[in-house]
């Protein structure tokens, strides 16, 4: 098996934003607070800061399958609801449907991501507006095939660009639309790709 290099930038590009996205939200939820009393207290806000910011319902429709998403998102750098910049990591599980007997041998199949996003507010954050993007790793539970397209790899990277509106008390709502492609970057060929649109809703906690 060989990367192209479109591939192997795109592989370490993604590689390397998922590792930094981690490693900066482990630190976050493993350096105890400075004020951290007794064990159990600074175990408990470990937990908290491991607890997810919010959580997403996403649908979406390609040329012949529709995808459903629920998911959830961890703030890595900054408040993406209310900050000019943020950095942010979601984490979700998709059903893709096939609306003519693909996109498996059983029509349906499960597909796993997680992916960092980088967000920018207008008005220094003030807006409520956002645009967004972001590339990460995705895995699906069988290879896609359809007539005319068929899936060599079960791992795909994933990258979007979006656009969406904050809303509600503390803006703790949000809808967007996201145009997103799949793809393994040229790891194994044929490599089609997918294209889809969109439509999210996300609730934040904060």
């Amino acid at each position: 098996m060989s990367i192209t290099g479109p591939g192997r930038v795109r592989a370490a590009a993604s590689f390397g934003v998922c590792l930094a996205a981690l490693l900066a939200l482990q630190h976050a939820a493993a350096a105890p607070p400075a004020d951290a009393g007794t064990l159990p207290e600074t175990r408990s806000r470990t937990l908290a800061a491991l607890a997810p910011q919010g959580v997403f319902v996403q649908f979406g429709v390609a040329d012949e399958v529709s995808s459903g998403t629920f998911g959830a998102l961890w703030n890595v750098r900054g408040d993406s609801a209310r900050e000019r910049w943020s950095l942010y990591v979601e984490a979700s599980v998709s059903r893709w449907q096939s609306r003519g007997g693909y996109p498996s041998d059983h029509g349906v199949l499960t597909q796993a991501a997680l992916v960092p996003v980088l967000r920018w507010r207008p008005d220094k954050g003030r807006s409520p507006w956002f645009v967004e993007g972001g590339i990460g790793a995705t895995v699906t539970s069988s290879l896609y095939r359809s007539e005319d397209k068929h899936f060599s790899t079960a791992f795909n990277f994933g990258d979007h660009l979006g656009v969406g509106f904050s809303f509600g008390e503390k803006a703790a709502n949000e809808i967007a639309l996201r145009a997103e492609h799949f793809s393994n970057g040229g790891i194994k060929h044929p490599n089609p790709g997918k294209n889809f649109g969109q439509l999210r809703f996300v609730h934040r906690f904060e």
